[in-house]
């Protein structure tokens, strides 16, 4: 697993076209989640004199890396882009990875992390009216969850949700698996592996907060408006379209948009950063946030 991990972050080293403060912060969760950091991204204008007594947007983003990797440096392209571009505050946990956590752990500090920022939302200077909670991949995943337990929970309370190319299904058989199963980034093979270092057990595939498709309309109902931006030459797509028919159904806004040629993750990846679609998409995420 640390060799898996290193060649990973050796395909997308990290990148700092996007100048912000980093300052990380540990929350002491339950004996059972542990001590979890995360890393906050702040717009520069934060240590500005004049904006001292500001209080900023935030965007909670997940990392994805099929539960598995990321979070350190190699993922940090979009967080620093979103902070710089729409001069919001982003906090980023470094949950805990697969196989030496397994699900449901990464769900629960996920929304534990959220709870603590928001309770300290004036010692960050975050405007909590502005929550935007988004993920890529794993993290778009977690992101969905987050947002069905903030629901079931009452709180906090999200404004907007940011999915790109998410785990939305554990079903390995749909038309775009079927076609895209290799050759184009993320196979069918290795979404099998990344379910089964994640999981403890066949019968967790069912639950919502591993496949948000099997949630029931009224669950997914009142959940926050969507961007959902996924490629056409991803194995992710399919499921993740039935899940924005599965949103509108339940009365959700979403605005979903497949991006022609592109691959999983194409917003992601540094090698990916001066292509059209990544241009498109960072583009058409700062505005819906904005």
């Amino acid at each position: 697993m640390e060799e898996l991990r290193r060649q990973y972050n050796e395909l997308n080293p990290g990148i700092y076209l996007y100048p912000c403060i980093l300052k990380r912060e540990t929350f002491f969760l339950d004996d059972d989640l542990g001590s979890v950091e995360a890393i906050f991204f702040y717009p520069n204008e934060y240590e500005y004199q004049e904006y001292e007594h500001n209080e900023f947007p935030i965007i909670y983003f997940i990392h994805g890396g099929g539960w598995c990797f990321g979070g350190e440096d190699v993922d940090h392209k979009l967080p620093r882009e979103l902070c710089n571009k729409t001069k919001s505050i982003v906090v980023y946990p470094l949950y805990s990875l697969s196989p030496e956590a397994k699900y449901p752990i990464a769900v629960k500090q996920c929304y534990k992390i959220l709870c603590r920022v928001e309770e300290n939302a004036h010692k960050y200077r975050i405007d909590f009216n502005s929550l935007v909670v988004g993920g890529d991949s794993a993290g778009g995943n977690l992101a969905i969850t987050t947002s069905l337990l903030c629901k079931m929970k009452n709180g906090p309370k999200i404004k907007k949700q940011i999915l790109i190319n998410p785990v939305t299904d554990t079903n390995l058989n749909t038309n775009s698996y079927l076609e895209f199963q290799e050759g184009f980034h993320l196979t069918k093979q290795q979404m099998a592996w990344f379910f089964n270092q994640y999981l403890e057990n066949e019968n967790q595939k069912n639950e919502i907060f591993v496949a948000p498709n099997k949630a029931t309309i009224e669950q997914l109902a009142n959940l926050p408006e969507t961007l959902f931006l996924v490629g056409e030459f991803d194995v992710l797509k399919d499921e993740g379209l039935e899940f924005c028919e599965k949103l509108k159904k339940a009365n959700v806004k979403v605005n979903s948009i497949v991006f022609p040629g592109a691959i999983h993750d194409f917003i992601m990846y540094k090698f990916l950063n001066n292509t059209n679609c990544c241009k498109e998409g960072t583009a058409t995420i700062i505005g819906f946030i904005c």
